[in-house]
This record gives C-alpha cells, sequence and structure tokens, in this order.
C-alpha cells in the first residue's frame, strides 16, 4: 500500500483522480461472451424486449449501471454485470476512498516566544503549552539554564517528538562562571531541521541566538532576544542596529525577531519610542499590541514580548498575533503568531533612468556654453535656478534620453 501510495502522491491531485477513476472503469467494464444467453436467463435481472439491439449497446432500462459504465462497453458484445467484485477494484477504490492526497511542504508553522523565568524547573509545564496550542515552534527567554547543566535538564522543556537548540548566557568578565539568569532556547519540531548562524557581532547589551529554520525548503532566519532590563538603553540601540544591519538581506528575506526587549512604552500598549523609531529607519514593524507582562498583583502590565519583521513584506510574513495566559508559570504571557512562508514572486515595479555614460562630453559641452545659462544668465537667484533646470533638463532629452523598465521589488536595501 505504501508503494501505491508513493506512486499516486507524486502526481497531480487532479490528474491522479482522473487516473483512478479511468482505472476504475476499466476493472469494471471488462465484459463475458456468451453465445448462449436466452432471455430465461436474464430473469434475475429483469426481462428485455429484444426488437431493441441489446447486442450493440446493453439497454439502460434492463442492467442499473451507470451511463460510464454503459458507454465503455465494447460493440458488439452482450453486456452482463459480473457476480462478484474485481478484488483490483475494491483495492483501487479503498485507496480512492481512505488514502490522502501528499500535502506537500508546509506553508505555514504556528510560532510562540515566552520569557519562562526560569525553564530549569518548568519543563512539563512548558511541554503541556506547546501541545495546548500545537506549536512547531517555541523561542524561550530566560532559561536559567547554564552551559555545565546535566544533558537531562537540557532538554527537560522538549516534548517528544521536538528537539531543542540553547544559547546559553555567557560567563561575565574576570569570571569562569556565569551568572544567574538569562539564557536562550529554541524547541522546535524535529520536521523542521534547524541550525545555528553565524553573525559578526558579540553583543554585551544583551544576549542573541541566531539561528535558521528550513520550513517547507524554505531559509527562515530566526533572532531570539533577551534585553536584562538593568544594561545601558543606548548600548542596546547601537548593537541592536548594528544587528540589524548585519542580518538584513532585503526586502524581500524571511526573518523573525523576538524575545524580551524590557522596552516599555508611555502604556501598557506601546513600546519605547526610540526603539520604534529604529526598526522604520530600517524597514521593520513591529505586531505585538497587547500588554505581555503583568506585575503580582495585576496592577501594573507593560508590553515588553516582541514580534518584529520585514515591514514590506506582502504577504506579510506573521498573522494572527495572540497573547495567550501562561497559566502562572511566568509572569509573562506566551506570543503566539502564524508563520507564513508561501514562495510569491515579488511585485514589479516601474523605474527611469538616463544612460548617463553614453553621452558625448564633448557635445555636451558645446550644448553649455552656447545655452542661455552662458549667453543670458537672469538677474534673480530664483530665475537664474529655474532656467539651470530648463535647459539642463532640455539638453539632457536630446544626448541621454528617458528610459523606462521594469523590476521586481526585492533589491538589498541602501
Amino acid at each position: 500500500m505504501a508503494v501505491v501510495y508513493v506512486f499516486i502522491s507524486g502526481f497531480n491531485k487532479i490528474f491522479a483522480r482522473f487516473a483512478i477513476t479511468l482505472l476504475i472503469v476499466l476493472c469494471q467494464t471488462r465484459t463475458d461472451v456468451d453465445t448462449d444467453l436466452v432471455p430465461e436467463e436474464v430473469g434475475a435481472i429483469g426481462r428485455c424486449d429484444y426488437t431493441v439491439n441489446c447486442t450493440v449497446r446493453p439497454c439502460s432500462f434492463v442492467y442499473n449501471a451507470s451511463s460510464t459504465l454503459l458507454w465503455a462497453c465494447t460493440a458488439g458484445v452482450p453486456f452482463r454485470p459480473r457476480p462478484q467484485r474485481s478484488f483490483l477494484t475494491s483495492f483501487v477504490a479503498y485507496l480512492l476512498v481512505t488514502v490522502e492526497t501528499n500535502p506537500g511542504p508546509f506553508s505555514s508553522i504556528r510560532f510562540g516566544s515566552f520569557n519562562v523565568g526560569g525553564g530549569n524547573k518548568a519543563g512539563a509545564a512548558i511541554q503541556d503549552l506547546i501541545r495546548d496550542h500545537q506549536l512547531q515552534v517555541l523561542a524561550v527567554s530566560e532559561t536559567w539554564i547554564r552551559e555545565d547543566a546535566p544533558d537531562a535538564v537540557k532538554v527537560d522543556m522538549a516534548p517528544a517528538g521536538f528537539g531543542i537548540m540553547h544559547a546559553h548566557r555567557p560567563a561575565a568578565a574576570g569570571s569562569r562562571q556565569a551568572t544567574r539568569g538569562g539564557g536562550l532556547a529554541i524547541i522546535y519540531s524535529t520536521s523542521l531541521p534547524v541550525r545555528s548562524l553565524k553573525i559578526d557581532i558579540q553583543p554585551t547589551s544583551f544576549e542573541l541566538q541566531y539561528v535558521g529554520l528550513q520550513v517547507g525548503g524554505i531559509l527562515v532566519k530566526v533572532a531570539n532576544i533577551y534585553r536584562p532590563p538593568q544594561l545601558s538603553k543606548s548600548a542596546f540601540m547601537e548593537e541592536f542596529a548594528e544587528m540589524l544591519t548585519l542580518i538584513s538581506s532585503g526586502q524581500n528575506e524571511r526573518l523573525v525577531i523576538c524575545g524580551d526587549f524590557n522596552l516599555p512604552g508611555s502604556d501598557a500598549k506601546s513600546v519605547d519610542r526610540s526603539l520604534l523609531e529604529l526598526l522604520d529607519e530600517h524597514g521593520y514593524a513591529q505586531h505585538v499590541t497587547e500588554p505581555t507582562r503583568h506585575s503580582a498583583n495585576g496592577k501594573v502590565a507593560n508590553l515588553l514580548d516582541l514580534v518584529i519583521t520585514t515591514a514590506c513584506r506582502i504577504p506579510p510574513l506573521v498573522s494572527s498575533v495572540a497573547v495567550h495566559s501562561s497559566h502562572y508559570l511566568s509572569d509573562h504571557f506566551i506570543v503566539i503568531y502564524e508563520l507564513s512562508v508561501r514562495r510569491q514572486k515579488p511585485a514589479a515595479v516601474r523605474y527611469s533612468y538616463r544612460n548617463i555614460k553614453g553621452i558625448d562630453t564633448v557635445a555636451l559641452e558645446n550644448r553649455l556654453f552656447t545655452s542661455t545659462i552662458i549667453m543670458d544668465p537672469p538677474d534673480h537667484p530664483d530665475k537664474f535656478v529655474h532656467q539651470l533646470e530648463h535647459e539642463l533638463t532640455n539638453i539632457l532629452n536630446e544626448l541621454a534620453p528617458m528610459r523606462y523598465g521594469t523590476r521586481q521589488c526585492g533589491r538589498k536595501n541602501a
């Protein structure tokens, strides 16, 4: 059955269904020749008035058969339904009804990000969150798991069928052991290959985990971030801007930046204004619009956990962004969203240009010296600027006329 399934799923869905239907028709339209057929033998099925030529085409009122079978019957051979069904026919019909077509690669995955506030003792609860929300990937911050921790502790947060990749908090300067807290991890379904990506930056104002996910053969870059609130905000802005410059590969990239930034805004649903300005300058957008952290008494709420992607992607990389309760596992809520990786051809844009390199410099010089800019310049500065623009435009239209073209949107940002 597995061989037949692989064979069927390799075809286009419509073509596969057509081929199977044709196979069923051919199996059911096999005929038997019986020259001794008499009207009495047909009595179990129903009598036929043989004034109608039933040997050319079977009579539809005699046999309760579909029009397809009647049409497919060979001319000149009496049609007689078989008393038993063919094993091959039944087997193919079973496959047609029960076997699903090959769904192909992923087109979207459920992604989550969460500040667990100590995942070294909350492995079972995190596994429940992943199963309850049907996540394929969960980016975790503040795992509090050190590099020298036992392997059993490191993999405790990953449920069956999932893997985990850690980025432990580095040791402080002059110390062999990292300070308490921090730590990042990516928990991922084993059906999604994951690997670490290199980046030429070692930030000191925030922790960074940079990985690549292969989703349906498409690379999705994920930057998981945790910024300790006690560290310098200005240093973070400088290093974060440098990181954006290094990892940006163009408008058509698939990049998700998520994690706990600890940069609240003026109210519970806003982010620090300087961070938003920095994102806008580099062409990125922040998608979370609800508070993600609540104090113990519930009186203070902040938007700290962010999801950032390229602003100009159409369709957007993430959608259905929602904040869900972590059921007191942490003072942070879990952020869940759909990450779409559908391939889409970038929209073509129209642009204009002049062939400046092809200009005859001698002709250009002669035209400039004989123009009214030199021969009859006006006295007023505004009039001179207007005349200069008018004369130069006319000269360029003759020596290097305007040309037009189209190109795919997706070139690297300036």
